[in-house]
């Protein structure tokens, strides 16, 4: 057996001396002098080496994931400077590193779940990390505070009280049950020795878990009439003398609403006949009528083919303009008394991923919806045509609603408001199968003392027009295409360019590319519209299919029957035949929702429906350059 002095080069001393046992801190020792250091310890002990090379020292060499440590050892430092060395002595401080802020304490990961709505039993899970690199660390319990419903399952043969080796990480799951109190505000507190988990020191480490509890309201519409879907905003306008506005928003995202007809049904499949069917919704109403349901977006249905066996995690279907939303819920429906809700994780072109899998089988075909929270008023009609069967209209409003449109893009624009961005002109042409309502209001006053003459003050010189227009889609992309754009007036907020589609104008003349101006047929424009909103600017509709946008500025008649219109700028366009090249000429105005209420109305989860009143905007700042 060899034995050897050992001595250290002082360079190494930062690694070496430390207070407590260091992972980090390793000695390799030659049999050689050929390095002589300035500066060295000497050992107060030798080291031995035995036949395999390994180092003893009274037992202060220590194996730890396979890497040799010297523990428990000093030495006297050596000057072996030929010259005299200046010191300085200075006081330092201890620089805190990424190992002090991330090893030597407990992580949980995470600390916090919320899960949102659960509507069937969920199965979570959290890891929890001792990150202390040498010494082990004592669970002594596991104490649930508020988890009623809440089950924490711990891993096998580690139950608390138990040992965490140095670094190591284990897995727990939580088993939530759909039963229990609405709300889930659950903690699970781990106790461990003080000081093991700065920097607080108690001893403690904490996980909580958070959500509610909710049921499906698994009756679909009778579809008798329209399945609607409601959006309403909040937006204060104060009224100007002269009609101009200012529009100020009160709320950033706006409510929303379903609104149908469902009445009870048997559910033969699962046993369910039509009485137990009414006497499930009375039984709803009776005991959860202010909490918190799920219902499916009844509109938005997948139809998937195959069977669906327990812990399916991946559905092949398509969520592409549907109301899908990862972190939002998703209801697999078979009958009202057979189910499941499942939260998304992710979405695929083709595909649906749930971050937990079902927990009953379904046989296809199935249909999947999305899910939203809701809330029931606090007062619901139900009628009873006989014993048996109960049907009633309920109004839901949504309370998981984030809805807000993206900033809208639009292909064309026409001036800009007083802010400098562009105004978007709505393209989408109304259905004409109803007739388009016009109302020409006036912001006036009657002075009547009611003893003599009556005297009308007109503030502001014209007519104030509110238009209804319908649109009917049948194509899903279109209809979200146009409910962005109307979401994005936020109600009363924002105006849009509307032209009113009608033949309003005729073009009697040719028009040159650089011409500025078009002559009409004779309307007495002058006389009757004096260049005012809603009458000063126009969309010309060629028939191939080219709109063009202008506003007047000037009018004048040079021919009889005619009015010359001054253009702000060149037409651009060459018009050879009005007759034979011009569809229309309509006029175009800057209107704003009359209301904050938006509606579309489903008669089929396939065609929507809506219906919406526009409000001119009068002599507005916005009614731009």
């Amino acid at each position: 057996m060899a034995v050897l002095a050992g001595s250290l080069p002082l360079f190494n001393l930062p690694h070496l001396i430390t207070a407590e046992a260091n992972p980090f801190a390793s000695v390799n020792l030659l049999p050689s002098n050929a390095f002589r250091p300035a500066r060295s310890v000497g050992f107060a002990s030798d080291f031995t080496f035995d036949n395999t090379g390994q180092a003893v020292l009274n037992n202060s060499i220590q194996q730890l994931g396979g890497k040799t440590q010297l523990l428990g050892i000093s030495g006297q430092a050596t000057d072996n400077s030929p010259v005299a060395i200046n010191s300085v002595v200075e006081v330092g401080a201890l620089a805190i590193g990424y190992k002090d802020d991330f090893y030597d304490r407990i992580h949980t990961l995470p600390r916090l779940i919320d899960i949102g709505a659960v509507v069937t039993p969920q199965i979570r899970t959290f890891d929890v990390w001792n990150a202390h690199t040498i010494n082990g660390q004592f669970l002594t319990s596991i104490t649930p505070v508020n988890a009623e419903g809440v089950t924490l399952v711990q891993p096998v043969s580690a139950v608390a009280p138990t040992v965490y080796a140095p670094t190591e990480i284990r897995t727990y799951s939580l088993s939530v049950s759909n039963i229990g109190p609405a709300t889930i505000d659950a903690t699970f507190v781990f106790d461990w020795p003080p000081g093991s988990t700065p920097p607080d020191l108690t001893g403690e480490s904490i996980f909580t878990l958070l959500g509610f509890r909710s049921v499906l309201f698994p009756f679909p519409p009778t579809w008798r009439g329209s399945f609607v879907e409601r959006f309403e905003y909040m937006t204060d306008v104060l009224l100007a003398y002269d009609g101009t506005e200012q529009r100020m928003r009160l709320r950033k995202f706006p409510r929303k609403f379903y609104e149908f007809e469902i009445s009870a049904f048997p559910d033969l499949a699962k046993g369910v006949d039509l009485a137990e069917s009414s006497q499930i919704i009375d039984r709803l109403l009776w005991g959860f009528q202010t909490r918190r349901f799920t219902i499916p977006v009844w509109t938005d249905c997948l139809i998937l083919s195959t069977d669906v066996s327990i812990g399916t995690t991946v559905f092949p279907v398509d969520p592409v303009n549907l109301d899908f939303r990862e972190g939002g819920l998703m209801v697999i429906w078979k009958g009202i008394d057979n189910f499941e809700v499942l939260t998304i994780l992710s979405l695929a072109g083709n595909q649906i991923t749930t971050i937990s899998g079902n927990s009953q089988p379904f046989t296809g075909p199935v249909r999947v919806y999305p899910g939203h929270t809701a809330r029931l008023q606090t007062a619901v009609e139900t009628q009873r045509p006989f014993d048996q069967f109960s049907l009633g209209t309920f109004v839901w409003r949504v309370e998981d609603n984030d809805e807000v449109p993206t900033p809208l893009d639009p292909a064309v624009t026409f001036k800009l408001d007083s802010e400098g961005d562009p105004l978007p002109v709505l393209q989408d042409r109304p259905e004409r199968n109803v007739p388009l309502s016009h109302e020409f209001s006036r912001k006036a006053f009657e002075i009547d003392y009611r003893t003599g003459g009556r005297n009308i003050d007109d503030h502001v010189g014209s007519s104030i027009e509110i238009k209804t227009f319908r649109w009917v889609f049948g194509d899903r992309a279109l209809h979200n295409t146009w409910k962005e754009m109307i979401l994005s007036r936020a109600g009363r907020l924002k105006p849009i360019w509307i032209p009113s589609w009608h033949d309003d104008l005729k073009i009697v003349q040719p028009v040159g590319i650089s011409d500025t101006f078009i002559d009409i047929r004779d309307i007495g424009y002058s006389t009757f519209y004096a260049v005012q909103p809603g009458r000063r600017d126009i969309q010309v509709l060629l028939k191939d299919g080219t709109r063009i946008y202008k506003r007047i500025i000037s009018s004048s008649s040079p021919t009889p029957g005619e009015n010359r219109l001054t253009l702000d700028e060149t037409f651009g366009t060459l018009i050879t035949d009005p007759d034979a090249e011009i569809a229309k000429v309509s006029w175009m105005g800057l209107y704003r929702l009359d209301t904050d209420l938006v509606e579309i109305a489903w008669p089929a989860n396939h065609n929507s429906i809506i219906e919406v009143r526009f409000r001119l905007v009068v002599a507005d700042t916005e009614d731009a350059s």
